[in-house]
């Protein structure tokens, strides 16, 4: 073969497409939105402008289910969006439980509202939340969560060891609309997972009503999360359930507040306060 024809024949080959980068995902499983009958009793949605809570999916919708909705910059070369994303039924993004923080980052420093990055928000039949993002061009980009002190989750199970590791908080036990079932007779145990804004202490305080049940002191960290257990026995908890009109079952409404307080010496350097609430539902047994 002559060069010419050599070098006609390198023209003539059709590079291959560059094959798009996988998108960037990261899982929410904390403070996933409560599941009932394969249906979500909460909203899921944004914060957006002026602190408004802007749903996306909608309570009611049967899971698994997904909603992809699409972000821009809005300033020019911008190379991060941040989305904080909520769960509840609240008018307000903060009057609800926050379910994760986190940015997409690695945007093309483009003119602001070039980059079109599509986020897709999936919650699974347990609840979980998985966020992907990918931008329309096909460049890469990377999502990574922001890690905020506070309460990180909050939920209580039965002592019964048949019941054991049910969730009261979400409602998976087989009772009337998804009340737990037989839990009646045993202690609840609520497990709480901190995570401090500096090195410190926390008392943890656990309402019933309007009456405390459960409380502690913890240690706290700003380097990862601290698990500590409540306990609150039978007899006390039994007492403070309420009927509802045209119910089967009877509920329970649960407050935690978090203390915690940093300290140098005698000194107090730093104090913050944080709270997270849900009602249970009980039904009775065979």
């Amino acid at each position: 073969m002559t060069l010419l024809a050599f070098v006609a024949v390198l023209l003539a080959i059709e590079p291959r497409a560059a094959a798009a980068p996988p998108a960037a995902a990261l899982e929410l499983a904390r403070r996933s939105p409560a599941v009932r009958d394969g249906r979500l009793v909460e909203d899921v949605g944004l914060e957006t402008l002026g602190g408004v809570f802007t749903v996306l999916l909608p309570r009611g919708l049967a899971v698994p289910v997904a909603k992809t909705e699409t972000f821009s910059t809005a300033a020019d070369e911008q190379e991060h969006i941040e989305i904080r994303l909520f769960r509840g039924v609240e008018s307000f993004a903060r009057q609800n439980t926050p379910v994760g923080r986190f940015v997409v980052d690695e945007i093309p420093k483009l003119p602001r509202g070039t980059p079109k990055v599509d986020v897709t928000f999936s919650i699974a039949a347990d609840g979980t939340i998985t966020v992907t993002a990918r931008e329309r061009e096909g460049r890469r980009v990377g999502i990574r969560p922001v890690i905020e002190p506070g309460i990180q989750s909050f939920d209580c199970t039965s002592t019964d060891e048949v019941k054991r590791g049910e969730s009261l908080r979400n409602r998976r036990s087989g009772g009337p609309e998804g009340a737990t079932w037989n839990w009646y007779g045993s202690d609840l145990l609520c497990t709480v997972v901190v995570r401090g804004g500096c090195d410190g202490t926390a008392k943890l305080a656990l309402d019933l009503g309007r009456k405390r049940a459960a409380q502690a002191e913890v240690p706290v960290s700003s380097r990862e999360a601290t698990t500590s257990e409540l306990r609150v026995p039978a007899s006390v908890w039994q007492r403070a359930l309420q009927r509802p009109k045209d119910r089967v079952y009877e509920t329970l409404r649960l407050r935690l507040r978090v203390d915690a307080s940093c300290a140098s010496g005698a000194h107090v350097l730093e104090r913050q306060t944080w709270s997270d609430g849900f009602t249970g539902a009980f039904s009775g047994g065979e």
